[in-house]
């Protein structure tokens, strides 16, 4: 029996150092993929000027009256339909993680300039803060509060706008005004 003892730390141990290990991996991998999920967006959505168009139909619709949470999921849905197979792969794969919006915005942000230069419909660049922008932060405000799976979505179009914060929307405000 004593000599069972350390055989057992020894297999706790080592296991929970590998369990340690398996989590680091497990967040680089995440990093990963989110960056590959923004790299897709970019090519699929920005580059093509499907997010410019995505914005200018949002911008129009909400324009005329409140959308309603329905419509916002209706708009999101036809833009991803729109998407690249490739953006689309890693997207759903994404979904697969267990991660927050928060934390995919935390760790996509890391990528932000990726869209410096990229003009927003109102011709102005992503990475500034201005009140032009205010329809491009104000749809990806709406899609994350209807997200129902789309929080990434409104994650990149913040990032693709050049909004702040998330959880900070009183300093996007100030900043915008």
């Amino acid at each position: 029996m004593k000599k069972l003892l350390p055989l057992i730390l020894i297999c706790l141990l080592f296991s929970y150092s590998c369990s340690d290990q398996i989590d680091e991996i497990d967040q680089n991998d995440k990093e990963l993929l989110v960056k590959e999920v923004v790299i897709e967006f970019n090519k699929s959505a920005v580059k093509t000027g499907k997010y410019k168009a995505f914005i200018e139909e949002y911008a129009q619709k909400s324009a005329k009256k409140q959308l309603s949470d329905d419509e916002i999921r209706v708009l999101v849905g036809e833009f991803l339909g729109d998407q690249t197979e490739s953006f689309l792969i890693v997207y759903h794969e994404l979904l697969k993680l267990d991660l927050t919006p928060e934390e995919f915005y935390a760790i996509a942000s890391q990528f932000r300039d990726m869209f410096n230069g990229v003009k927003n419909p109102n011709g102005t660049n992503s990475s500034s803060n201005s009140n032009s922008n205010s329809s491009c932060c104000q749809l990806s405000d709406e899609i994350e509060e209807n997200s129902n799976g789309a929080g990434f979505v409104a994650g990149l179009i913040r990032l693709a706008c050049g909004c702040g914060d998330p959880d900070n929307t009183e300093a996007d405000t100030e900043t915008q005004e």
